[in-house]
């Protein structure tokens, strides 16, 4: 806890605040590793509190979706913290409950391969989902259903070759059927 506090330039109060969550989460069975929980809550708190101001009750939930998701996916859970956040950043998500859920929900429906391909796809191309138009549901839609690197690649060879201004409006014709 003294050091996610530290880390985030917080106080000893803030130290404590942390050490009572980490404990929290580990003696109600959710995860049993300190580390572990330690880290999800050190990327929870730098990533939502990078965001804005992250009080206990929404750190902890944070911390606790990003365990799930890493024990689910097998997945590094600081940069699925990092892909969950970038969502919200750039409003494919409307808090991090929802990132995590649309993330675990794609990552269910890719190979075991893929799933850690997913928060670097995120991270590269969220800013040009959004000017597209596209929801965070629609996102994942589309990365699952062509493959995460062949939609990666396709949209940063049309985004320096083509993009029309008219773009957004082509979407909406495809939306039907995502």
């Amino acid at each position: 806890g003294a050091l996610i506090a530290a880390q985030s330039g917080g106080s000893a109060e803030d130290g404590q605040r942390y050490s009572r969550m980490i404990q929290s989460i580990r003696a109600s069975g959710a995860a049993t590793d300190i580390a572990m929980i330690s880290e999800a809550a050190a990327a929870a708190q730098s990533t939502l509190g990078a965001l804005g101001t992250v009080g206990t009750e929404e750190l902890e939930r944070g911390t606790r979706q990003a365990i799930d998701l890493a024990q689910v996916t097998g997945g590094n859970v600081a940069e699925q913290v990092q892909a969950a956040g970038i969502m919200l950043k750039n409003g494919l998500a409307a808090n991090a409950g929802e990132a995590v859920d649309l993330m675990a929900a794609g990552m269910q429906k890719m190979s075991a391969e893929m799933r850690g391909e997913l928060p670097e796809i995120l991270h590269e191309y969220s800013t040009h989902f959004r000017n597209m138009g596209l929801s965070g549901s629609e996102t994942m839609t589309l990365l699952v259903s062509m493959g995460l690197m062949v939609f990666g690649d396709m949209l940063y060879e049309w985004l320096i070759t083509v993009m029309p201004p008219a773009f957004p409006t082509l979407i909406n014709r495809f939306k039907p059927i995502m």
